[in-house]
């Protein structure tokens, strides 16, 4: 066998190699990574500002049927900027955007939105003990 079939031989091997390699981390799963204190503030924000509305229950509904999605959510809101950016602080918006590009922010979100629910009903129920 000449030096350059050796040469070509050993080239598609490599090749079929890092094929495989790559093919092997194509499907992997990350990790749930920790979000830093800026990101879960504005997700703190967001579940404060869908509770002050009243808007808990079907946020929840909503963000639980997208969890799949919400890597494509965050590509939504990316895309959605110029008509929806005026209405919401440009940094808290693309901070929103970048946080849930990370799986386990919806989830995240839910909790938060479920935590200041039940604490704001628990102040509720404080308030009617009072006035009677």
């Amino acid at each position: 066998m000449s030096l350059q079939n050796k040469k070509s031989q050993e080239k598609n091997n490599s090749e079929k190699k890092g094929f495989w390699e790559k093919l092997k981390s194509a499907f992997a799963v990350e990790h749930p990574e920790d979000l830093t204190e800026e990101e879960d503030a504005i997700l703190t924000k967001t579940a404060r500002w869908i509770q002050k509305r009243h808007l808990d229950t079907p946020a929840i509904f909503f963000f639980e049927s997208i969890v799949p999605l919400n890597f494509i959510g965050s590509q939504a809101l990316t895309f959605l900027q110029p008509l929806i950016g005026p209405l919401f602080p440009e940094k808290d918006y693309q901070m929103l955007a970048k946080v849930l590009e990370k799986r386990n922010s919806i989830a995240i979100l839910i909790k938060k939105i479920v935590e200041i629910e039940s604490s704001s009903e628990i102040n509720k129920g404080k308030n009617i003990e009072k006035k009677k």
